[in-house]
């Protein structure tokens, strides 16, 4: 070995540990490397034979034993490189012993071992086994369809989900580049593919957006149709590269996400947000949604109208700044006072429209509020209040002027409440009795301004004057100082619709009076002038009352009629088609109450009539076979109090006759008779000439719906109700007028 020139300089420069031995098998020298590696020094391992130190262990240690025997023997190793385990005081790390044989002229001079370190690529071919196992059960068990290919476009791995979706199975296209064909009728590039031959999203692709994994893969929403493959399907597509530890492309990932639903919703809520619009742009009242921050998203034409603006010159702009300008600040106290559980609410604002004209709007407000009580949207709904904000104002005026009136007459004039409290005394009145408004305030009685003796007779005429008596009675009344003196009072009922809510009067004091019957006669007259020309001006309200609740009621049917459109559940739909046609028969009912000439009462015959001709056109498909009678007394009027539950009641009974009744054998009739019975009574009798009820039918055990609201309609009227079964249904309700 000592005849080589250079040969140690050489071995001692070899940039791996490194051995050498004589053709014994014996340690010449070994290089800085290898004694770094096993810590031990050069003259510890001299002159031993390799395989004393117990240098190596693992599997293949039979064949490092073969090995140096071979070398020993002057022969090549079978195997020239070996893996194995090498045992260091830093722990047993892997490399690679490559055995090189040392001999001049074909003669045996011995050979050297180097070690190369095979730790860190072994452990990242691990890791790399691992990632792909990783990856394979991730794509296997994603319960989203997924694909995987390699760099050359060939499908890797097909996941369980897009085996179900496309009725292809893994071992069928794994291996092949057809990940196309259950998606397209023609060979089209997926998603993958344009990833791998790309590299990623480059310029080319910048039209599509970046996928779910990261910038550089793809996103693209698409139909397929292909009658071979996938059938009326949306999918939401996302693609990414597969890379190495070294940043190299292996392959591509691509992954889809069903949306026909949400497609299909989307496309619903178009269709119903048109008719949304349809709906509330046939409305009179004003509609108008806005975002949190009171940015307007929608209007409806009525809105449009009133600022003399198109839809698109309004969205955008804050609500309220068309209409208030920098007096805005009214909005932000009311929308401040809104919560999740205050969600809604009403303000009133003046409002300055383009051509300088103002008017009143009552605007009424609903917030709606996300999961974390923030405010997603507003909804404002509003209706021009300025005919009743007038009427209001020339009330208010006739009444000031009405108690300025009675400030200047020479007579005592009060008001008291149903509770018989005095609220109301002139000025002539706290003169005379000695009263101030703070005793008003604390609580003073009519019964403290007569003597005991009278009480009972004042109370006995209170009663009857506030049930419409005008009376004129004497009585002895006592001042807060507990003087008496003898009076005149004359009095009349102040009535709300057709309910008394107090008592309105006029003291005479008879003292010094010679002649009282004459200030009888006089005074009445002035007083009952003075209550006609109240209750004319109270008149206008009340229709404006009635006028603003049946507008009301129109928005509920609206809204019932939306929904009833905008679901496919046949159940559902007839529900609100009943809960429709309850409220409209109640809106009919104030309809006509606004333009009766009583305000209080409207016609049984005229309401009735309308009311059945309306169902039978809305319920029955068959209506020209369906044949109504009505037969009601024309001097018949109805309050709201018995106009209400009687419209339920027919609305009820009618719609069952419409549903159940009739087979289609012949022509259906329904007949409605409505008759003054005895004294002070009314008979209401409803049939018709369908099928009837089952045999045995008992309405106290039913547990329809239907029966259970026209009894307790009957129960609200005080009336007694008996049901017919024999040749159709029949009912019979007697109850009273009052």
């Amino acid at each position: 070995m000592k005849n080589f020139s250079g040969f140690n300089a050489l071995f001692r420069n070899i940039p791996a540990p490194a051995i050498n031995m004589d053709n014994s098998g014996k340690i010449l020298d070994v290089n800085d490397k290898f004694a770094d590696l096993v810590k031990f020094k050069y003259t510890d391992l001299k002159g031993r034979n390799i395989l004393e130190p117990e240098l190596f262990s693992g599997e293949n240690l039979k064949k490092i034993n073969n090995s140096v025997k071979k070398c020993i023997a002057g022969e090549i190793p079978e195997d020239s490189v070996i893996c194995t385990e090498v045992v260091t005081p830093d722990g047993i790390k892997k490399y690679n012993l490559l055995f090189i044989m040392i001999s001049q002229n074909r003669r045996n001079f011995g050979f050297i071992m180097v070690l190369y370190d095979v730790t860190e690529i072994l452990a990242a071919k691990s890791e790399l086994l691992r990632i792909n196992e990783l990856l394979d059960n991730i794509i296997s068990f994603l319960p989203v369809p997924a694909f995987a290919m390699d760099k050359d476009h060939i499908i890797t791995r097909w996941n369980v989900a897009l085996e179900n979706y496309t009725g292809i199975s893994a071992g069928d296209i794994i291996g092949t580049k057809d990940a196309w064909k259950p998606f397209f009728k023609e060979k089209t590039p997926m998603l993958a593919d344009l990833v791998i031959d790309h590299k990623g999203r480059d310029s080319e692709l910048s039209s599509y957006d970046p996928s779910a994994f990261g910038y550089n893969g793809i996103e693209e929403t698409r139909h397929f149709n292909n009658p071979g493959g996938i059938g009326d399907t949306w999918f939401r597509m996302s693609a990414e590269l597969l890379k190495d530890n070294e940043g190299n492309i292996t392959g591509a990932i691509q992954v889809f996400e069903d949306i026909t639903g949400l497609k299909y919703t989307e496309k619903e809520l178009l269709e119903s947000r048109e008719l949304y619009r349809d709906v509330v742009d046939v409305n009179s009242e004003y509609i108008v949604r806005f975002r949190d921050d009171r940015t307007i998203t929608f209007c409806n034409e009525a809105y449009c109208r009133l600022l003399g603006k198109s839809p698109e010159e309004i969205s955008g702009n804050l609500f309220g700044l068309d209409i208030c300008g920098e007096n805005i600040s009214l909005f932000s106290d009311f929308f401040s006072s809104l919560t999740p559980d205050k969600f809604s609410g009403s303000v009133e604002n003046r409002a300055v429209l383009p051509d300088g004209s103002t008017c009143w709007i009552r605007w009424d407000i609903v917030a709606f509020f996300d999961e974390h009580g923030d405010v997603r949207e507003y909804q404002a709904i509003g209706r021009d209040i300025t005919d009743q904000k007038n009427a209001i104002e020339d009330l208010l005026k006739a009444e000031k002027k009405f108690r300025d009136l009675c400030d200047f007459l020479p007579q005592t004039v009060f008001e008291l409440d149903i509770k018989r409290n005095v609220v109301f005394l002139n000025k002539r009145g706290y003169d005379k009795l000695g009263y101030s408004p703070d005793d008003l305030d604390k609580g003073l009685g009519f019964l403290d301004l007569v003597i005991p003796e009278d009480h009972n007779r004042a109370l006995d005429n209170i009663v009857l004057s506030s049930y419409g008596r005008e009376l004129g009675i004497r009585y002895t009344m006592k001042k807060k100082d507990g003087t008496l003196f003898g009076a005149m009072l004359f009095t009349s009922p102040i009535m709300r619709g057709r309910t008394p809510v107090g008592v309105r009067g006029i003291v005479i004091d008879l003292s010094n009076v010679k002649e009282p019957d004459a200030v009888y006669n006089l005074s009445n007259n002035l007083y009952i002038e003075n209550l006609k020309e109240s209750l004319k001006e109270k008149e206008t309200l009340l229709k404006e009352v009635h006028h603003r609740v049946k507008n009301n009621l129109q928005i509920i049917t609206s809204i019932l009629r939306l929904h009833s459109y905008n679901t496919s559940d046949q159940g559902l739909k007839d529900i609100l088609q009943e809960c429709y046609n309850q409220v409209y028969s109640m809106s009919m009912l104030h309809e006509k109450m606004y333009r009766s000439d009583t305000l209080s009462d409207v016609g049984a015959d005229d309401h009735i009539r309308s009311l059945g001709s309306y169902l039978i056109n809305e319920i029955s498909a068959r209506g020209a076979d369906v044949r109504f009678l009505a037969d009601i007394d024309p001097e018949i009027r109805f309050s709201l109090d018995k106009g209400i539950p009687l419209s339920l009641m027919l609305n009820e009974m009618i719609t069952n006759s419409l549903k159940y009744a009739f087979s289609g054998d012949g022509p259906g009739q329904i007949s409605i008779s409505l008759q003054k019975y005895n004294y002070g009574n009314y008979r209401l009798i409803y049939s018709d000439n369908g099928c009837g009820l089952p045999e045995g039918f008992r309405i106290e055990d039913s547990e329809s719906l239907g029966f259970e609201l026209i009894t307790n309609l009957a129960e609200q009227l005080d009336g007694k109700l008996e049901i017919e079964n024999n040749g159709g249904l029949k009912y019979i309700l007697i109850f009273p007028v009052q």
